[in-house]
């Protein structure tokens, strides 16, 4: 057992800033359970004396740091490396590092994100574009509710080969307060699905996807949107900083280094990066293999 370096962590935090480079994390993901992980900059080895998906989710909600970045992160939880028995119940799994795990608390934020920077001017002209964009702020704020309320459906259903036939209609009526209400009840049944589903759960978005990858699009769609809408309104602002770490691992794991929220929004062709050319199309990686 030397090759676990162990520290002690409360439940739901980490041990360190760097914890997986520096030391491995003690997490307790049930009562009755504890994880293990080792230091590794592109690989987890996790050891739980409970099922395999116990010690997933012990990653998933335990390695955050204080900005809401995580600090270990997963990517093709159902597809372990390797998951084998070991004495007294132990079991061992690799799991892949390469990508940040996004959870239901990371929609709701992001949703939450939107309503507080957009409802203080719900009396300015949410008819005109969201800023470079041909949507209006109001068409604009209606399509997050929209994706939101897809992502919800292909997680809960389990859609294998096409989105779900179905979609959502915001009364053309309706002001910008309540298309915001609409997007937070569409988030929270994002969240809530996400938090219901197996990590090892896939459904289609061009390919296999896992719950936290819907997590993801689902915070990349809200901030992205919110930036739109907010720069036609006039109104400064940009995406957090933990939000867009976690953003940017999970879809975009080429993106080059610099301030999180600056290469989103260059990612997205929506913003400037010194010495880089500004994006005229992008695409992000949520399925997994």
């Amino acid at each position: 057992m030397s090759a676990w370096a162990r520290r002690t962590s409360p439940p739901g935090r980490v041990a360190s800033s760097d914890g997986y480079r520096s030391e491995a994390n003690r997490i307790r993901p049930r009562s009755m359970a504890w994880a293990y992980a080792t230091k590794s900059s592109s690989r987890a080895l996790v050891m739980c004396t409970g099922p395999v998906s116990w010690a997933i989710r012990a990653y998933q909600n335990s390695n955050r740091s204080a900005d809401g970045s995580t600090v270990v992160s997963t990517t093709r939880l159902g597809n372990m490396v390797s998951a084998s028995p070991r004495a007294r119940g132990w079991i061992l799994a690799r799991i892949d590092l390469r990508t940040s795990v996004m959870t239901g608390a990371d929609v709701r934020a992001a949703a939450d994100e939107m309503t507080r920077v957009l409802r203080p001017h719900l009396d300015r002209d949410w008819s005109v574009p969201a800023g470079t964009l041909t949507w209006s702020c109001w068409t604009t704020a209606a399509h997050v509710a929209h994706d939101l309320l897809a992502y919800a459906g292909q997680v809960t259903g389990l859609a294998q080969d096409s989105y779900l036939p179905y979609d959502l209609r915001v009364s053309p009526t309706a002001s910008p307060a309540r298309v915001l209400d609409v997007v937070r009840a569409c988030a929270r049944l994002l969240a809530v699905a996400v938090e219901a589903a197996e990590p090892t759960e896939r459904a289609w978005h061009w390919g296999p996807c896992d719950p936290a990858g819907f997590a993801a699009m689902g915070v990349a769609e809200t901030v992205l949107h919110t930036h739109d809408i907010a720069l036609g309104l006039g109104v400064p602002w940009q995406p957090p900083h933990g939000l867009s770490a976690l953003v940017l691992r999970r879809l975009f794991p080429d993106a080059p280094p610099g301030d999180a929220p600056d290469v989103l929004l260059w990612m997205t062709g929506r913003g400037e990066l010194p010495g880089r050319a500004r994006r005229t199309s992008w695409v992000w990686r949520a399925a997994v293999e």
